[in-house]
């Protein structure tokens, strides 16, 4: 079916669909399929005709657009060979295709009677109900010769499906009308009518035992009636299935009224679903007055819970994909909006469609353009999380409603650029159709939600909007929020100049000194800078955590431990440090983790013939807290080699000090934001002193970071802390700025807050 079809035809069978479901009745859903496939095969002389088959004749059911002369001419004609197309479709139970009504032997008794009415050609279609039996024919006619058209007949074929939806609901509910009015009949006549029913008709005792069975279908019982009569139900079913049918004739038996119950049994014909009617019969067994009885009315209603479930599939889901459409998606949108209203919470919706998709679709024609939808379909469900929703609302045009949801904006707009980037990953590798390679690609559009009131609708076609100015501006993804677009373009921009940064030497190291109280510089804290070449100098905070998400951090360190070298050997030279001298470098958890973390750095220190005594690598305290017993095997491995270790951030993990006695440390680094607190309240110089205290007791060097204020200096050194790092002392410096100051101090070694003090 040609493309321009098939979209059409999704919101055709909808609509038919929806009348369905409504209970719309049958000759007006009729009258609507033959008007829409009229409108819908390109050609201005279709006329359609839809007929019943009742007791082997054909009788008019639809035909908007054909006179009454000939409908009735032609209602009530018995079918069989040579009976015009439709006569012989339903006769021959196949697809009749007449291209010529004047020359067609079919048509030799009625061509004149078409002819005059303007009809040169009839293409006709059995109705087939599930149970593969006749129901009617669908007919479409043409003003002039008519050649086979493939695509027009598959269109067709379609439409006889929905017909025969209507017609066999059609037929169930005449069976369950004749039910009924059989039911109503005097009680003396009652075994005669039953005998004739289509459906079980069984008297049971209050007891539960079979007294009597009626109907015709005795294949729709567990066993044959001579063997069921006079048994109970406890011997005949499970202790549950037993249980649940003997409370049903209890409710009506103590209610005195009719109970609607419907269950599933495994009879003799296999595993069927039946509704019951249970109703209370007065003086059944004249013989037992007291003992009551129900009558119990069993309708096999397996097919039309299929043909109910069918219903249900072609409303809600996609013929191709299986996938929810967009009626159904809509309604969990209405969902997820009312979340985000109650818990202030933010969600996102995707518009995804595939480029020149037209392109394929002609080349491998219908069949192939299903295949490569239904396989595009398939690799988006498996980057995706299970809870989420994708949605097919169009030929190539697919919806996906995230099942995650976050409070914070920022960081929801960052998780959506990562699924976005897994979901336009599944069009990496070429797709194959009908024996050809493929190159599909497509565009997003993303719409956020929040609190706000929206409609599923308005979401949607914001997504779509953001994905047409996608496809203009050449984008791949684009947001319709500007404000959440510019900050995903800001941060795709810094992942591209991160990686190119490596390549292009702008990562460096700055050093800041770590000063003893009496003047004597201690050592420096190597800190990690990246002076962008259009931006400048971009903050740690900034770049850092991209550079983990991308896994290149352990580059970037392994550089600015290439500098920390290249200055050491410097310094050795020209005699400015000291036998203790060492450089304080910052080790990530991903370097930490990796098994050949000793050996690769031992690799940069040698190839500069640098000891590892002169450096303190730093680790921060939730590293060590993940794997405490992994930590420690790894900590004491790196002092054998001479290193000495630091734990940066310290008390800011809270969960290590119980710990810290077994942690093999030379060093403990108070963090920045306790010294904050020395001047400013109590508990804050409390925590710093029970930091001094702690880390005494175990024989570990105090380093005090962040420190600013003259005051703060003061306070720390009366508690004899043996190293002071922060702005008050020097503010990070790059290698030519650290010598010039090493030179300086050369003549000083009292700090210059003390000497004032």
């Amino acid at each position: 079916m040609k493309l321009s079809y098939s979209k059409q035809l999704l919101d055709v069978q909808q609509n038919v669909i929806s009348l369905i479901a409504l209970g719309t009745s049958s000759d007006a859903c009729l009258e609507r399929i033959a008007s829409e496939i009229e409108q819908l095969i390109p050609n201005e002389d279709v006329f359609c005709s839809i007929h019943r088959l009742v007791d082997g004749k054909l009788r008019y059911a639809a035909a908007p657009n054909i006179g009454d002369s000939y409908c009735s001419a032609i209602d009530g004609l018995e079918i069989g060979e040579h009976v015009g197309s439709c006569g012989s479709s339903a006769f021959r139970r196949e697809s009749v295709f007449v291209t010529d009504i004047e020359s067609d032997p079919l048509w030799d008794g009625f061509k004149e009677l078409a002819l005059s009415h303007g009809l040169r050609a009839c293409w006709s279609f059995p109705i087939l109900s599930s149970y593969d039996s006749v129901l009617g024919v669908f007919g479409v006619y043409f003003g002039n010769k008519k050649a086979v058209d493939p695509d027009v007949t598959e269109l067709i074929q379609r439409f006889c499906a929905l017909a025969s939806l209507v017609l066999e609901r059609e037929l169930n509910e005449s069976k369950a009308r004749e039910l009924n009015k059989a039911l109503k009949y005097n009680s003396h006549r009652f075994e005669s009518f039953a005998q004739a029913m289509p459906d079980l008709v069984l008297v049971l005792d209050q007891r539960g035992n079979y007294v009597d069975i009626y109907g015709s279908e005795v294949n729709s019982l567990m066993l044959p009636p001579n063997l069921l009569k006079g048994r109970n139900l406890a011997d005949v079913l499970a202790p549950a299935k037993a249980s649940a049918m003997m409370s049903i004739i209890d409710q009506s038996l103590l209610e005195q009224k009719r109970v609607v119950f419907e269950y599933e049994l495994d009879v003799q014909t296999g595993v069927r679903v039946f509704e019951a009617r249970v109703s209370p019969i007065r003086n059944y067994n004249l013989e037992e007055p007291g003992l009551a009885h129900v009558i119990w009315v069993a309708q096999d209603i397996t097919d039309r819970k299929n043909a109910d479930d069918t219903i249900r599939k072609l409303s809600f889901y996609d013929a191709v994909t299986s996938l929810p459409n967009r009626r159904l998606v809509k309604e969990r949108i209405v969902s997820q909006l009312q979340k985000a209203h109650d818990k202030s919470l933010y969600g996102a919706v995707f518009y995804i469609d595939l480029n020149d998709f037209k392109r394929i679709n002609d080349a491998v024609g219908a069949s192939g353009g299903d295949a490569l939808i239904a396989e595009v379909s398939k690799r988006i469900t498996r980057v995706l999380d299970v809870r989420d929703t994708l949605a097919r609302v169009g030929g190539d045009d697919f919806v996906i409603l995230l099942d995650q949801m976050d409070s914070d904006l920022e960081d929801f707009s960052s998780a959506i650029t990562d699924i976005a980037a897994r979901i336009m990953s599944v069009f990496e590798e070429r797709f194959k159709v009908a024996g050809n390679w493929f190159r599909v690609t497509a565009r997003t559009g993303i719409s956020l939600f929040g609190s706000e009131h929206i409609s599923g609708e308005k979401l949607i076609n914001q997504a779509e909007s953001a994905m047409y100015r996608a496809r203009e501006t050449g984008e791949r993804v684009l947001f319709f929020d500007e404000t959440v677009q510019q900050r995903l373009s800001e941060k795709l921009s810094l992942e591209h100049d991160l990686e190119h940064a490596l390549i292009n030497g702008e990562i460096t190291a700055y050093y800041q000194p770590q000063v003893g109280i009496s003047g004597e510089v201690g050592g420096f804290e190597a800190l990690m800078r990246w002076e962008h070449p259009k931006e400048g100098f971009i903050s740690p905070l900034k770049f850092v955590p991209l550079a983990e998400q991308l896994g290149i951090i352990s580059e970037l360190q392994e550089v600015v431990l290439r500098h920390v070298c290249g200055l050491i050997k410097v310094m050795e030279a020209q005699d400015l440090v000291a036998p203790n001298f060492r450089i304080a470098v910052n080790i990530s958890a991903c370097q930490f983790n990796k098994d050949d973390f000793e050996a690769s750095i031992l690799d940069v220190l040698n190839s500069f013939d640098v000891s590892p005594t002169r450096i303190t690598l730093e680790i921060t305290e939730g590293m060590l807290l993940e794997d405490i017993d992994r930590a420690i095997k790894q900590m004491e491995q790196l002092r054998t080699l001479g290193f000495e270790l630091s734990i940066d951030d310290f008390g800011t993990g809270y969960s290590s000090l119980s710990y810290l006695q077994q942690l093999p440390a030379d060093e403990i680094k108070i963090d920045k934001s306790f010294i904050d607190e020395i001047e400013h309240s109590e508990a804050g110089r409390n925590i710093v002193s029970a930091i001094i205290y702690l880390a005494r007791q175990i024989d570990c060097r105090i380093v005090a970071e962040g420190v600013e204020e003259h005051a703060q200096l003061v306070d720390l050194s009366k508690q004899n802390v043996d190293l002071i790092q922060g702005y008050y002392i020097a503010k990070p410096m790059s290698l030519e700025a650290v010598l010039v100051w090493l030179n300086e101090r050369k003549s000083s070694h009292a700090l210059p807050a003390i000497k004032s003090a």
